[in-house]
């Protein structure tokens, strides 16, 4: 049975009551697959490739590609490669209902095809600026 990455997380990552961080590589996924599903997930990918499948279709995911995906998601990650790295976070869907800006953020969701697929900036030479784009990028998803 494949694990899901909330699992890994949980186990491999860092956490607090309502959040988990974790740098996912193909050591964390065994089988070379796990799920997404029953959480907010952020999901973005530093190096190497994998996919990801939803009921509909499967999407290549490439270094710089920032995926968020809401409890009414579910998906796969399969077939990562051998030099695959992400940083991921997830956060309890009680947890980001609870923000002040979690509604405004969630219809913008809603109104997005799933899962929804954002190429960020990269900063090739610089993976420590990777880290700042999460947040830079819902920012700007939110905002502007």
């Amino acid at each position: 049975m494949n694990p899901t990455l909330l699992e890994i997380i949980q186990t491999h990552g860092n956490r607090t009551e309502s959040t988990c961080y974790c740098e996912l590589t193909p050591s964390l996924v065994p089988t070379g697959k796990a799920e997404l599903k029953e959480g907010f997930f952020f999901l973005l990918v530093t190096n190497g490739t994998t996919k990801l499948a939803d009921e509909y279709q499967t999407y290549e995911l490439l270094p710089a590609h920032l995926v968020i995906l809401t409890p009414s998601t579910r998906c796969m990650i399969q077939a990562i490669s051998s030099h695959f790295h992400a940083m991921l976070l997830y956060l309890k869907p009680t947890f980001f209902d609870s923000l002040p800006d979690g509604q405004p953020l969630y219809e913008q969701l809603a109104r997005s095809s799933y899962p929804l697929i954002l190429r960020a900036y990269r900063n090739i030479g610089k993976p420590y600026t990777m880290a700042w784009q999460i947040p830079l990028l819902l920012y700007l998803f939110l905002f502007v």
